[in-house]
């Protein structure tokens, strides 16, 4: 058999996208003897390999059919092998057109694995994938006091950064500072805090209350 695979892309310009593509993802298939086979067909997808204790892992599940073409109306099921060996049963469901589940079991810390079983209309396929949950405290993972940083707030709050061994002596030199201390009061005064400002106002508005009563303007 022989056709003119260079001529083909002219589908592709004449509106036939989909035969174009489906065309040589079956040829591709082929070519791999993946056509009359599921395997390889189901797959799990992670965001990530490496989670922390206690966090939500969720992941997807992708279907194709033996043609190639995705599979969007497949069901299925997961089960999640922990690291003392307990297994636990994930809900799989249909989120936005795509397969998937989340697992929040993670409390211990160790080996995971998942295994996703899914069933449609051409057959059956299943898909594992692992990923570890491990026991750090990034708070803690660098409990050591950074000197550095200490003697930029230092200087940034014109303070003086101390080694432990300097403590005593820093005491000491705060007592005697303390006895020579001097405290210095800053205080404003302003115009309108006189007695004076002030009765001169009460004069004024007295004489303007007198002035309006005599001229009949009250």
């Amino acid at each position: 058999m022989g056709f003119a695979g260079d001529s083909t892309w002219r589908w592709q310009m004449q509106g036939f996208g989909n035969a174009h593509k489906r065309f040589w993802r079956q040829v591709v298939l082929w070519l791999a003897r993946k056509d009359e086979s599921l395997e390889g067909n189901v797959w799990v997808e992670l965001p990530q390999r490496q989670f922390q204790r206690g966090s939500r892992v969720e992941f997807a599940v992708g279907v194709l059919a033996a043609t190639g073409e995705p599979v969007i109306d497949a069901t299925g099921e997961a089960f999640v092998t922990l690291p003392d060996g307990k297994q636990e049963k994930v809900e799989v469901s249909q989120t936005m057109g795509r397969l998937g589940g989340s697992f929040r079991e993670t409390a211990q810390a160790g080996d995971y694995s998942i295994e996703v079983r899914v069933s449609h209309g051409d057959g059956a396929g299943t898909a594992r994938a692992r990923f570890l949950v491990v026991d750090q405290d990034l708070e803690l993972d660098n409990a050591a006091a950074d000197a550095g940083v200490m003697d930029g707030l230092a200087a940034m709050t014109r303070g003086q950064s101390l080694a432990p061994e300097e403590l005593p002596s820093a005491l000491e030199g705060l007592v005697k500072q303390a006895e020579t201390l001097v405290e210095t009061t800053e205080t404003k005064l302003t115009l309108w805090d006189t007695w004076f400002l002030f009765l001169l106002l009460i004069g004024l508005l007295g004489v303007e209350w007198y002035l309006r009563k005599r001229w009949g303007l009250v």
